[in-house]
């Protein structure tokens, strides 16, 4: 028995309906997943940040103030350039034998 118009429309329309209603399930799954992704690269920037600030106190000897940005700024500036002109961030040093 065939089916007539109005039926195969009906079904067409509830098939539709499913696959909007799955769409829209898997766009939820694909948003918590974003914000699940986003949470962890927050929490890992958090995480550096925080042991860079330490490091930094531990190098100073004391916790960082505000005029201490600046300096500490133009010290990452000046060895970035060294680094990235090939030439040694450091000096080796000569030991004489006296």
């Amino acid at each position: 028995m065939l089916k007539s118009y109005d039926e195969r429309i009906a079904e067409l329309n509830a098939k539709k309906e499913q696959k909007e209603k799955e769409l829209a399930e898997l766009k939820a799954k694909e948003r918590k997943l974003l914000q699940e992704k986003k949470a962890l690269e927050r929490k890992a920037r958090t995480k550096r940040l925080i042991e860079t600030g330490a490091i930094i106190e531990s190098l100073l000897g004391r916790p960082v103030e505000e005029e201490d940005i600046e300096p500490i700024k133009q010290l990452i500036v000046y060895y970035k350039n060294k680094k990235l002109s090939g030439q040694p961030v450091v000096k080796k040093q000569n030991s004489q034998n006296e």
